[in-house]
């Protein structure tokens, strides 16, 4: 016994108290237990304090075994506890603790063993002590709430108040402020706030938190993650959609959920996920974060950063997996409005070439459309050259061509013809040629080898004079154009056209020429004016040998021209131009005569058109009031009451054989004219009174016997009568006379008269009654 007594002098004592050795701590444990303690009083009070500092506790029952050095205290008025809880030894704290430790005895500057604890586990080790003083003052007026704010020590702030500290207690620190005003200094004011709240309500803070005090909670450990993820599945949607709505770009708290593990995608339901917010912001390394992190990614984050030009961001999204396809909800791949889609339209070609080299799906039909669509070139040229297998198919289609030529742009055509597109391809019975009214347009295309007669249903030619080029024309110019104008242009393409070779007797399917068809489209008078001084040729008809069709069949211009049941004023000009020009009458209807009268002609055409060869002939009709059926342009001229060309008509001897009966005195066509009270009626009253002339018998007799077709003249030509007959009955040799119109009165009357009439055999028929 003696001997172990020597060996633990002071020193031995110094060394094993603090190595913490378990063998010297075994030997000391075994002197103590001998009741034996040969170390001076100054050693065993350094070992004690060094026990503590150096946080070992299983040397305490052997250093305080008498209780004496409980409250032992060093130079700056430290106790074993107060010594313990600044190093950080809750083991340590715990054992004086249980050892009867004084937990609110201070030191010399009148710090407790909270103020001083900086370990939360010492803090929580004194905070169930149930004699702690909560709201003790160090010398400078600070509690350890006070002081745990000051030194930004947040998990101690938050274990205090939830101990019962109350920060908007009114007590001051000796520089007069509170807890509230040091927290306010330090920034902390919302957290300190959020967390008596918390503490008051009994609830997580995280679910009262706003963004900037999530962070905050979560940076410092305030709130386990662990227990983030087990409250609402809206808190974490609510904190960042409060985020959204304050505008901010400022959602640094997103990474930080991801480095704390939380999975960030848990907040997808919100207007706009955090991923989409950060390319929204253009916050690249924070997506990046997010993405390391878990977020999940779709196509619709990838057509985000399309939207928003955020070029740097895309390459990260892509390598995160980001699908660089669009598909539908049965799976189906779709390029509108997909990321591609999108890259092209908004002319990032860059984007675009990166995303076809990662897999995206090209539609080139709708690509290269859309490109024609908004005239962009280089959208066009990338479409044509980095992706010309896929494109090829699409410019070989003649619609790609022609849409380019509809948009009158010289760049998107030359493009196309560069990358094979046909010159003279057909769609829709129309070729590039046939689908511009731009002159330079249609110079460019001819300057390229178009063919100018190349034939479908239509030659370019006649297609520049029907309704559908007029109708284009009015949609390809910008501006509404007047009818004027109209006609400028489609002159313009006409002369260019025959200065590059168009043939002027070129037909359609149909057989019409172009002068033809001006004629059938009712286009102005100075279209056919001017194919006529081109040198159309006025008496082509639109027969055609292969069609089969017979004369009753075949249209000249002149015929379809006058086809209307009554022509107008124009027409009648347009026919008198062309009768002029010495174009045939002998397709026109044989009625023509008895419809002029009643359109209100002047008699300059139907001089000349009989003149031409048209002949008078009854037509089978029933007017009001008029005793006959068969009427010809006598008696018509009796109906309206023309006093002019009655008289014209006998006067030349254009009668048919149904006008004898009119001109002896027929007491029905008489009692006509007396009840209308005609003009027409004392002259019919003089010629009746004289006998018929048995020269005009039979010139009438042999006019009708030689018929009203168009095989009269021939007819004429091949009898054997003289000269001078043949042309009276040709009406070859007639003198132009001035002829007075049909007064619009005599026309109401009339009408009026037939309207009466088919009212009173309504009101009879037996089917209504």
């Amino acid at each position: 016994m003696a001997e172990d007594q020597a060996q633990f002098d002071d020193s031995i004592l110094s060394e094993d108290t603090a190595s913490g050795l378990s063998p010297n701590i075994i030997r000391l444990m075994r002197l103590c237990g001998h009741n034996t303690t040969p170390y001076s009083s100054h050693a065993l009070n350094e070992a004690v304090h060094q026990a503590c500092r150096l946080g070992h506790a299983d040397l305490l029952p052997f250093l305080l075994q008498d209780g004496a050095r409980l409250e032992l205290r060093d130079a700056n008025g430290n106790t074993p506890l107060l010594i313990s809880s600044a190093s950080g030894f809750p083991s340590v704290v715990g054992k004086l603790l249980s050892m009867g430790a004084d937990v609110n005895a201070k030191n010399n500057n009148g710090d407790t063993a909270l103020m001083l604890a900086t370990s939360m586990e010492v803090v929580r080790c004194l905070l169930v002590d149930t004699r702690l003083h909560l709201d003790e003052q160090n010398s400078t007026g600070n509690t350890a709430l006070m002081s745990a704010i000051s030194a930004l020590h947040l998990q101690k702030v938050q274990l205090l108040i939830n101990a019962g500290a109350n920060p908007e207690t009114d007590t001051l620190n000796n520089s007069g402020e509170s807890a509230l005003v040091i927290a306010q200094q330090r920034g902390l004011r919302k957290l300190l706030g959020l967390l008596y709240r918390a503490y008051l309500l009994k609830v997580n803070p995280l679910q009262l938190a706003d963004a900037e005090t999530c962070m905050t909670l979560l940076k410092y450990n305030l709130s386990e993650w662990k227990d983030f993820l087990k409250l609402r599945p809206d808190v974490v949607r609510r904190v960042f959609q409060q985020s959204i709505d304050v505008s901010t770009s400022d959602v640094a708290f997103l990474p930080e959920f991801s480095r704390l593990g939380i999975y960030v995608s848990s907040v997808q339901q919100c207007r706009m996920s955090p991923i989409q917010h950060m390319i929204h912001t253009g916050s690249c390394e924070q997506a990046e974060t997010l993405l390391a992190n878990g977020a999940e990614v779709t196509h619709d984050d990838l057509v985000l950063a399309v939207q928003e030009k955020q070029v740097q961001i895309i390459p990260l999204l892509i390598n995160h997996k980001a699908p660089v396809n669009k598909y539908d909800r049965l799976c189906r791949f779709t390029f509108k409005d997909s990321a591609l889609h999108l890259a092209l339209r908004n002319s990032m070609l860059d984007t675009a070439g990166f995303l076809v080299n990662h897999g995206a799906v090209l539609d080139p039909e709708c690509a290269v459309f859309e490109a024609l669509w908004d005239r962009k070139v280089e959208t066009l040229k990338f479409l044509l050259k980095d992706c010309a297998a896929t494109t090829k198919a699409v410019v070989q289609k003649p619609e790609t061509l022609i849409e380019a030529v509809q948009k009158g742009d010289i760049q998107l055509i030359q493009l196309l013809l560069d990358a094979g597109a046909d010159i003279d391809g057909v769609y829709r019975n129309r070729t590039p040629l046939m689908s511009t009214m731009r002159i330079e347009v249609i110079n460019f295309l001819l300057s390229k080898g178009a063919n100018v007669n190349f034939k479908t249903n239509t030659t370019p030619l006649i297609n520049a004079i029907s309704w559908d080029y007029t109708t284009n024309m009015l949609s390809i110019f910008s501006r509404k154009l007047s009818s004027e104008e109209i006609i400028e242009n489609i002159l313009l393409v006409l002369e260019t056209l025959l200065t590059n070779g168009a043939n002027l007797e070129g037909t359609d399917d149909h057989g019409r020429t172009a002068l033809i068809a001006s004629v059938q489209t009712k286009l102005s008078f100075e279209v056919l004016k001017y194919l006529l001084n081109k040198g159309a040729n006025v008496n082509h008809s639109d027969n055609n040998a292969d069609l089969g069709r017979d004369d009753m069949q075949r249209k000249s211009i002149l015929s379809i021209l006058l086809s209307h049941e009554t022509p107008t004023k124009n027409v009648q000009k347009t026919a008198a131009y062309l009768l002029d020009q010495g174009i045939s009458a002998d397709l026109v209807r044989r009625d023509i005569i008895q419809r002029l009268i009643e359109a209100g002609n002047d008699g300059i055409l139907i001089q000349k058109l009989i003149k031409s060869g048209v002949t008078p002939m009854d037509i089978v009709i029933t007017i009001s009031g008029w005793p006959e059926t068969l009427v010809s342009p006598l008696a018509v001229s009796l109906v309206l009451d023309s006093l002019d060309f009655a008289s014209y008509f006998i006067d030349n001897w254009y009668l048919t054989k149904s006008d004898v009966q009119l001109i002896f005195r027929n007491k029905n066509i008489f009692n006509y004219l007396q009840k209308r009270e005609a003009k027409t009626l004392s002259y019919l009253e003089k010629v009746s009174r004289q006998p018929l002339r048995l020269e005009l018998l039979c010139f009438i007799a042999v006019s009708s016997a030689l018929g009203s077709d168009q095989g009269r003249r021939q007819r004429i030509l091949s009898s054997k009568l003289p000269a001078v007959v043949q042309n009276q009955l040709m009406f070859s040799k007639l003198e132009h006379k001035v002829l007075k119109p049909v007064s619009a009165d005599a026309l109401i009357i009339c009408y009026e008269l037939f309207i009466k009439e088919v009212i009173i055999k309504l009101r009879t028929s037996p089917d209504l009654s």
